[in-house]
């Protein structure tokens, strides 16, 4: 820990911009700018003493240099473990709690996570045959709590290539659930708020196998409280009884998608269906009715 700097560049790109960045542009202007910084300051570390003046960036910088193991357990708990004699805490849920620090802190993952367990038991009470920490709770585990209850009650996700699975799977080929869909059934239904981000924390830590593409799509998936396909053909149905009396209409008329979704989007209902999937199911599955 003691040679290592963090900066933090999250905000300011991502490890696939900087890929392209190296491969199709002058890398070397990078390393130019470096050389001349380091020439001039001696050093990143000299810098950071004897000339920059943002108390927070040096501190961040070298968060690592000056809190040993100990210290980053302490600070962990400090910041997400209360103390509860009724109450205890999962590995499960622990681990959870633990990339929730990191992540906020912008922390690099300094724990291989045999090395995090034994850290967190010399700090805390544990009962190794539960495989939970005692007498401790977290502020962030009602959330938990309620989104693996939303979640069992209410997802059900097609299992590909699986001919024993019931339920109809070949109908959820087709289905996707957005995250944003997702966070609003969430809130409605729970009477919890919750935000994307967290949303897509929970799936993967808790349902690791979902597929999700782009971070925003939960494919193959559908939630029981939602069924998306027969509020976009009762919308349909409604558009067509609407104009059924137009002269100017017959039956060989094109009408654009985009008419038809703003006339969805009217309706008033609690939820709306992307356009995506609105093409979609348009395009694959109404094709009887065009």
């Amino acid at each position: 820990f003691n040679e290592c700097r963090i900066v933090d560049i999250h905000d300011a790109t991502n490890l696939d911009s900087w890929n392209t960045y190296f491969k199709q542009r002058s890398a070397l202007d990078l390393f130019c700018v470096a050389a001349h910084y380091s020439s001039r300051y001696d050093s990143a570390d000299n810098f950071l003493q004897e000339h920059c003046k943002d108390e927070d960036v040096k501190k961040y910088a070298q968060y690592l240099k000056n809190n040993n193991e100990k210290q980053i357990i302490n600070h962990f708990c400090d910041k997400n473990i209360e103390s509860s004699e009724d109450c205890s805490i999962s590995w499960k849920n622990m681990q959870y709690l633990w990339k929730q620090f990191i992540e906020t802190e912008k922390l690099p993952n300094v724990f291989f996570t045999t090395i995090l367990k034994t850290k967190l038991i010399e700090k805390l009470k544990y009962d190794g045959h539960t495989d939970v920490f005692t007498d401790c709770t977290s502020k962030l585990l009602p959330t938990v709590s309620k989104f693996i209850h939303f979640w069992t009650d209410n997802i059900i996700i097609n299992t590909l290539h699986d001919d024993n699975s019931s339920d109809n799977s070949s109908d959820n080929d087709n289905e996707e659930l957005e995250i944003d869909e997702l966070c609003s059934l969430f809130t409605h239904h729970m009477k919890h708020t919750i935000c994307e981000k967290n949303m897509l924390d929970l799936i993967k830590h808790y349902y690791p196998d979902t597929y999700i593409e782009d971070d925003k799509y939960l494919v193959h998936a559908r939630c029981k409280l939602w069924d998306k396909k027969q509020d976009i053909v009762q919308s349909l149905t409604k558009y067509k009884n609407a104009h059924s009396n137009n002269d100017e209409m017959t039956g060989g008329d094109e009408i654009p998608i985009n008419e038809l979704y703003q006339f969805y989007c009217k309706k008033k209902s609690k939820f709306i269906a992307s356009k995506r999937y609105f093409e979609k199911f348009i395009k694959e599955e109404y094709n009887l009715y065009i």
